[in-house]
């Protein structure tokens, strides 16, 4: 799983495997799972220099630039039709 650097953590699941480092200087990191087993030689680094301010999440009924298609909804509302921006070559996978 790709890590965004300058962005908080958190993390739900059932099993939670760690191989590897993550540095995340001044991030917060959240993790919840019924286990957490970490590799050998598994670290998670959160200490340095506060990192810069997460990007601020969309409001509802605002439309991302990068993606004008999308919307975001309220709880409770509801939402527009989806669509694939993929074009399978062989039958989907089921």
């Amino acid at each position: 799983m790709e890590v965004n650097p300058d962005a908080n953590l958190t993390v739900y699941a059932d099993q939670i495997v760690i191989s590897g480092t993550l540095h995340l200087p001044g991030r917060s990191v959240m993790l919840f799972a019924r286990r957490l087993i970490s590799a050998d030689g598994a670290e998670i680094f959160v200490d340095g220099a506060k990192g810069a301010e997460p990007k601020e999440a969309l409001k509802a009924g605002a439309r991302s630039a990068k993606f004008p298609h999308k919307k975001k909804v309220a709880v409770g509302e509801t939402g527009e039709g989806g669509r694939a921006n993929c074009t399978w070559k062989n039958p989907a996978p089921s």
